[in-house]
């Protein structure tokens, strides 16, 4: 039973005596509590277990058709995945990632960000006794004598034995002002646990794509490469834009709404001059006379 499951452990971590006593976070007494424990049989470079969960289990999969993402939503999952990385700081800091993004969607940029990442978690039952571990007032170790792993197998393709995975696709701004949108596809906001797994930084042999809802269909893109992609949407509304990833038939899919808040076109600049690293867009009035406005 899940509830059972976390009762006991949170009583296990307010007892476990190796913690300091002071501005310790659940994140780290959980880390305390589980981090030393035998990995699963296919281990991952997550755990669900080590990160305290306020986004819905139902965005820890790698299909999702029913559930449509938000980006407040999307950042939450990202954190909640950054405290569970067995090795810490696999994944940025998510404040400053945020940050990143925030200054790319300044140049009327909007960068996406999709989470693949594989993940272990604990069965239902695994703390409801002692049969895969042992625990008292000091801590919680494995029982020697266990006959089958604490793990949850995935259910949902068999092959992939006790690696799970989530797969959650949003762009990084929620809006646009105008009908006219320029999407950033970039390596520095899409996160894959290949490189996690393997400790080298390659791009894994999949590649994803993307359909903007602007009625152009599937896009093809390289995770290795940067790439602009030009939505031009009819009117404004709700879009909803959707990701997915198919290597050797395993699917992933996910969707995210988008705001277009008006029908309005963005102008772009009748010129553009660079001088000293700065930009500048040159917007001609209607007496064809330049006015320069920057463009960074």
């Amino acid at each position: 039973m899940k509830l059972i499951r976390y009762i006991v452990v949170l009583s296990l971590m307010a007892s476990v005596t190796n913690i300091c006593q002071g501005q310790i976070t659940l994140n780290d007494q959980l880390r305390a509590t589980f981090a030393n424990l035998q990995p699963a049989p296919d281990p991952a470079p997550f755990l669900f277990e080590l990160a305290a969960h306020e986004s819905n289990e139902n965005w820890f999969v790698p299909i999702n058709y029913d559930d449509t993402n938000y980006l407040d939503n999307w950042w939450t999952v990202f954190y909640e995945m950054q405290h569970a990385s067995i090795s810490p700081n696999l994944l940025p800091e998510t404040f400053g990632l945020q940050y990143q993004a925030q200054e790319i969607s300044k140049t009327d940029t909007i960068p996406m960000g999709i989470l693949n990442l594989e993940f272990n978690r604990f069965k239902p039952d695994a703390f409801d006794s002692g049969k895969y571990f042992f625990w008292d007032n000091t801590g919680i170790w494995d029982n020697p004598a266990r006959i089958e792993d604490p793990y949850e197998k995935n259910t949902i393709n068999l092959n992939r034995g006790t690696l799970h995975d989530v797969f959650l696709g949003a762009p990084l701004l929620e809006f646009s002002n105008f009908k006219n949108v320029v999407f950033k596809i970039d390596p520095a906001f899409l996160f894959y646990s290949t490189p996690y797994n393997s400790e080298i930084k390659m791009p894994p042999i999949h590649k994803f794509k993307i359909n903007f809802g602007d009625n152009t269909g599937w896009h093809e893109f390289d995770p290795a490469v940067i790439t602009y992609y030009d939505a031009n949407y009819d009117i404004a509304g709700t879009k909803i834009i959707e990701y997915k990833v198919e290597a050797d038939n395993d699917l992933r899919y996910s969707k995210c709404a988008f705001q277009v808040l008006s029908s309005s076109t963005r102008k772009t600049p009748d010129e553009i001059i660079t001088m000293d690293g700065l930009s500048a867009g040159i917007y001609y009035g209607c007496d064809n006379q330049p006015i320069l406005d920057k463009v960074v």
